[in-house]
């Protein structure tokens, strides 16, 4: 017996319609997720049906709820996932290191811990082509009321951070 948790959130990334650095980062973004497993052996869970994208406006004149921001949003609900496990955040930093954009936002309903990581991502990344994705990535880690707690107190496990794994 134990119980499930919600874990959900969203990814940031610039899209202004129909723009060709947009749509790049867009096709570059899509084929990310894509491209992970359908299947995962190895708990904690990550797959690729987890993700989805936010609508996105391919035109100008197309009205959709995508205003200068795409959105991939995903969700899962774990076994006793009290706290995010240093191995579920691995393989979401795994996932970010690829992906280009600028902010993810992770919720754990149990905890009610807010995981919030920023990347170092330049103007010059999302407009080269091929798009480049963030060398860096920052996690801060909030209580329900804002504050911010140390990872220690928001994460089971060792948190190795970002650059660490590199």
């Amino acid at each position: 017996m134990g119980i499930g948790v919600a874990v959900h959130g969203v990814v940031k990334f610039p899209g202004w319609g129909n723009q060709a650095p947009s749509v790049r980062v867009l096709r570059h973004n899509r084929n990310v997720i894509r491209s992970l497993p359908a299947l995962d052996p190895e708990w904690p869970f990550i797959t690729r049906s987890m993700f989805a994208f936010a609508p996105y406006r391919p035109a100008l004149d197309i009205a959709v709820p995508q205003y200068e921001l795409a959105l991939i949003h995903f969700a899962g609900s774990y076994k006793n996932l009290y706290l995010l496990s240093d191995d579920w955040i691995q393989k979401f930093e795994t996932i970010l290191g690829r992906l280009c954009a600028f902010r993810a936002i992770v919720y754990n309903e149990f905890s009610q811990v807010k995981y919030v990581w920023d990347a170092d991502w330049s103007r010059e990344d999302f407009l080269s082509d091929p798009p480049k994705p963030a060398r860096q990535w920052t996690l801060k880690c909030y209580q329900p009321n804002a504050k911010e707690i140390p990872h220690a107190e928001a994460i089971d496990g060792r948190y190795r951070g970002f650059c660490e794994r590199k």
